[in-house]
């Protein structure tokens, strides 16, 4: 009992500390995407539209407000602080988003959480004041209540409609045959969305249009897979198509060999919709990239790979305006959080060791994909295959190729590691599911 209290304090300290570190790498950044949902709460409180004209250049200047009419509202009680502290009340909101949010899933162990609190992308994501911390609490609401339709369907409708790249998790409960959760998502993404048609500003043709030209104008510079392909010489049409095919290929791919057995948990949908959701949209950025962790704490994996997320974060970019001591202080702490990992004796990687080349490559993809998932494995490789080009076409694009390498192996790792998730966290719900006794 005493060292449970002794754990629990020494958690609470530490996400205190946490949060004082937190605290100094968003101070080296102004919160753009916060203030932009900031100004559109005084804008709808004095009776203004949030919303730019669609055919300004505004529209993907980065500074407009592009979400459904609702969100502007969920801001409004930052509209009564001053901007100084509303920046800073913002990061404390998001910052304990996240922490909740892996407090859900189960991501409780200290070392765990500082790798993935200080990986690079969650970082960027804090000093940008982005909405993905609140989308990270609401998806794993709605992975961890699931068997509560009311409570799972209006997260979900929440998140689905925020940001509408993520409308393939909307398959979740079909696939699931989870029909009352699927009816509650849909009636409550629909009231959200068409209340704000109806009442708003836009109406639904201005809207869509309004996307449209900003997934145009923003979707090459970012890190999505149709960006990719744009930049490497594809047309937007054919890169865009390319891109859905591709995200659709990795879903059938990934569920190839569970089909085969007739064994699809639950856990291992929810994953890899989230990941899909990521290869699917046509922009994508780098504060996007904390959901991953979604998909890869429902599969079970084990802390080093957590941790291995949290590493490679920092392969592809680096917080903003952080400095040398910045970036050493917050790549030194993940590095530190992994070897504590490694050391705890609490994870047990198994990784084959063949006698060549040839078989340990073949060894570490199988690892991930499972054994015998040929179509598997040829995605993978197709991924490689883009990682290459895009280096030989130009450098600014391997962090796009990487991005989409770490979402293929993502879904990859959902379904071969979901079966290695705890009980605790899948509920009592999914093991009748994952062996093939739908309710």
């Amino acid at each position: 009992m005493v060292d449970n209290r002794k754990e629990g304090l020494f958690r609470n300290l530490s996400i205190l500390v946490g949060l004082g570190l937190v605290l100094y790498f968003a101070s080296k950044d102004s919160q753009a995407d916060f203030l932009v949902f900031r100004t559109a709460a005084v804008a709808v409180l004095n009776g203004h539209s949030p919303y730019v004209p669609i055919v300004s250049k505004a529209v993907y200047s980065g500074s407009a407000f592009v979400y459904p009419y609702y969100v502007a509202w969920i801001f409004t009680p930052f509209a009564f602080l001053s901007a100084t502290a509303s920046e800073h009340v913002y990061v404390v909101v998001s910052y304990f988003a996240y922490v909740l949010g892996m407090q859900i899933l189960r991501i409780r162990r200290i070392p765990a959480l500082a790798a993935l609190m200080f990986s690079s992308v969650l970082l960027v994501s804090l000093q940008m004041g982005t909405l993905n911390s609140l989308l990270f609490l609401l998806l794993a609401l709605a992975w961890r209540y699931r068997q509560r339709p009311i409570v799972a369907g209006l997260t979900l409708g929440l998140a689905i409609t925020a940001k509408l790249f993520l409308f393939p998790i909307l398959l979740f409960p079909l696939f699931s045959r989870r029909y009352r959760l699927f009816g509650t998502t849909v009636v409550s993404s629909n009231l959200l969305l068409f209340a704000g048609w109806s009442f708003g500003p836009l109406g639904l043709k201005q809207y869509l249009a309004m996307l449209s030209r900003l997934a145009v104008h923003e979707g090459p510079s970012g890190l999505s897979l149709a960006s990719l392909l744009f930049r490497i010489g594809s047309n937007s049409i054919v890169a865009q198509l390319s891109a859905a095919i591709f995200a659709i290929g990795l879903l059938a791919s990934a569920s190839a060999l569970p089909l085969i057995r007739r064994r699809i948990p639950e856990s291992s949908i929810f994953a890899a919709l989230v990941a899909i959701a990521l290869a699917l949209t046509p922009i994508l950025w780098s504060s996007y990239l904390p959901l991953l962790i979604i998909a890869l704490a429902i599969s079970g994996v084990p802390d080093a790979v957590l941790a291995g997320f949290g590493v490679a974060s920092w392969l592809l970019l680096t917080p903003d305006r952080a400095g040398l001591f910045g970036d050493a202080l917050g790549l030194g702490l993940v590095l530190v959080s992994a070897v504590v990992i490694l050391r705890s004796g609490t994870t047990r990687w198994r990784w084959p060791q063949p006698p060549d080349a040839k078989a340990v490559i073949r060894g570490a993809v199988q690892s991930v994909v499972g054994k015998d998932n040929p179509i598997a494995e040829g995605a993978l490789a197709v991924a490689a295959i883009l990682l290459l080009v895009s280096v030989a076409a130009e450098l600014q694009n391997v962090g796009a190729a990487l991005t989409q390498l770490l979402v293929a192996l993502v879904v990859f790792t959902a379904v071969s590691g979901s079966k290695h998730a705890s009980p605790e966290l899948l509920g009592s719900g999914d093991g009748d599911r994952a062996s093939g006794k739908f309710t």
